[in-house]
């Protein structure tokens, strides 16, 4: 997920919460946000009141999306991994049970946010080479201008090895277009929608490179899947001023 400096940033916290859905156990949930410098703060601030009160119980619990982890190792080998390389530890990375009681034998592991600021050294980091299958959510800030936060936030999207979906926050229509031109690396890039949402006629899974493949329309009956990028885009009231 990218979100831009004129983003509606309750809007975008609310979808980038449903990275945690089945304790993030779900390919097409949002796994890495990229977020402009001039709102990192308030919307980091704004995601760790929002997931500080996301509640760990038992999968009867009607108030719970979290549910067991099955990779707990990759989890605090990913975490550690990220921190000794510049991340910061916002919140969560501890192992607990049903009853949210710190437990070295629990199944289930808090809602972890990590700050990354560093971008050389995002790079390196395991997290973003691996695909995310635990509850572990970088919150990384692009640093620079307009243009090179643009720049960058593209390079990683584009270089990234896995593509499901892609969801954009922004208002600017200058740089709206310039996204939807040049993100080329997912199944679907969302604008301004939830990122788990689904849209009319565009496949649902797929992805250019490894997910779906050249012949993914043939992995689902009708059109799940497709090696296609497909683009659905909510419009803001200022945008269509604008247009």
């Amino acid at each position: 997920m990218a979100v831009w400096k004129d983003a509606d940033i309750e809007k975008a916290s609310d979808s980038l919460l449903e990275s945690f859905l089945g304790s993030t156990q779900i390919c097409m949930v949002p796994k890495i946000a990229l977020i402009h410098q001039d709102i990192y703060d308030s919307f980091s601030k704004m995601m760790f009141n929002k997931v500080s009160k996301l509640k760990v119980s038992l999968p009867t619990d009607p108030q719970t999306v979290l549910s067991p982890v099955g990779r707990i190792q990759d989890f605090f080998d990913f975490m550690n991994d990220a921190t000794e390389k510049g991340g910061r530890l916002i919140c969560g990375g501890k192992r607990v049970n049903h009853l949210d009681q710190e437990d070295k034998e629990g199944m289930y592991i808090r809602p972890t946010l990590l700050g990354v600021e560093d971008f050389e050294r995002l790079l390196e980091m395991r997290f973003l080479k691996e695909e995310i299958f635990f509850p572990l959510l970088p919150l990384i800030k692009i640093k620079g201008n307009d243009e090179e936060v643009f720049e960058k936030m593209a390079f990683l999207v584009n270089n990234h090895a896995y593509g499901l979906r892609v969801s954009l926050w922004i208002n600017s229509a200058k740089y709206l277009r310039k996204f939807a031109k040049q993100l080329d690396n997912c199944g679907i890039l969302r604008i301004n929608s939830r990122h788990v949402g689904f849209s009319r006629y565009l496949s649902t899974h797929g992805g250019t490179r490894k997910s779906g493949g050249p012949f993914g329309e043939m992995n689902y009956f009708w059109h799940k899947t497709s090696h296609l990028q497909g683009i659905s885009r909510t419009k803001y009231t200022k945008i269509n001023k604008k247009i």
